[in-house]
């Protein structure tokens, strides 16, 4: 999980959320001075303050253990009780393929022109009836082999778009990302001001909408029913 200090209120719910469900937990401390005491003296959380501001891209500074299961986090959701183990079950579903698995989907158009409004957006607070392969996924609702955690020198350049870059790795290297069916609700939106979608991702850069175009569209997804239908077998009805 990447924080900053304008998210000081929120992001003790997002990391209290979690913090029962994984083993480890590392919140990088952007623009912070000092590490909050809420941070302090909880043996699983990892706290750390980078030498510069490294925003969303702050979640791919800390290595991970080898042969674990990651998830990756944001600091305005809070994440159900059941949450890493739906995502972990989703993810043996699939296995032994390398697949990446999340709640929050993306399908782009085929010949995408930057238009936010024109993407099919699986929100992460909404239902999801099936699971569904896709383009991008959130990287605040993800989980993947650690063996396909980016370095960082990959991800160093994509400050604020790291969801398309994430999935423009994966792309490229044959591993699919899906969105896993789910009810409404399932995950909670903390509310906050100013986000990385109103402040950066409805500008539509160009440099975002060139690295879209190399993995984006319907024509690039798989297509393996058989992968989902085991994926969602293995997912109970959320809510009931």
């Amino acid at each position: 999980m990447a924080t900053y200090p304008g998210r000081a209120e929120q992001m003790p719910r997002a990391v209290a959320s979690l913090l029962d469900q994984v083993d480890q937990l590392a919140v990088v401390l952007n623009e912070y001075e000092d590490i909050p005491s809420i941070l302090l003296g909880e043996e699983k959380l990892r706290p750390l303050i980078p030498s510069r501001n490294t925003w969303d891209v702050g979640k791919f500074c800390v290595q991970p253990p080898e042969e674990c299961l990651v998830f990756l986090a944001d600091d305005d959701i809070v994440y159900p009780a059941d949450y890493c183990d739906v995502l972990t079950r989703a993810h043996e579903a699939l296995a032994p393929r390398q697949t990446i698995v999340g709640v929050h989907g993306v399908i782009y158009p085929e010949y995408w022109d930057g238009a936010v409004q024109s993407r099919l957006v699986m929100t992460f607070n909404k239902a999801l009836e099936k699971s569904m392969f896709v383009n991008q996924l959130g990287t605040g609702t993800v989980a993947f082999h650690s063996s396909l955690y980016p370095r960082l020198e990959q991800m160093a350049s994509a400050a604020r778009f790291v969801d398309v870059r994430f999935a423009n790795l994966a792309y490229e290297r044959g591993v699919p990302m899906v969105c896993i069916r789910r009810s409404a609700g399932w995950l909670k939106q903390i509310d906050v001001q100013e986000s990385v979608y109103t402040e950066f991702t409805v500008k539509s850069d160009p440099v975002v909408l060139q690295e879209v175009l190399s993995f984006g569209g319907v024509s690039k997804l798989p297509v393996d029913d058989a992968a989902l239908r085991a994926a969602d077998r293995s997912i109970y009805v959320i809510g009931t």
